[in-house]
């Protein structure tokens, strides 16, 4: 299991959290997510043979504006 970790500049509320859970669950191979709304960032744990870092950093991007670092 692989990391990312997606630092937001914008994930304010608890619209934010569902939207972006919703939409980092229903992506195969995404296992869990520690979602921080103090912290701004969103660390999802993946299998790198079903997606890729940058199918997530993707679909987060569907959601909220982010910038992200590899973990």
């Amino acid at each position: 299991m692989n990391k990312v970790k997606i630092k937001t500049k914008k994930m304010m509320c608890g619209h934010c959290q569902t939207a972006i859970t919703t939409a980092l669950s229903a992506m195969d191979g995404v296992s869990g997510m520690d979602i921080s709304l103090a912290d701004l960032e969103v660390t999802v744990t993946y299998d790198p043979e079903k997606t890729s870092s940058e199918e997530i950093r993707q679909t987060a991007r569907k959601v909220t504006k982010i910038e992200d670092q590899e973990m």
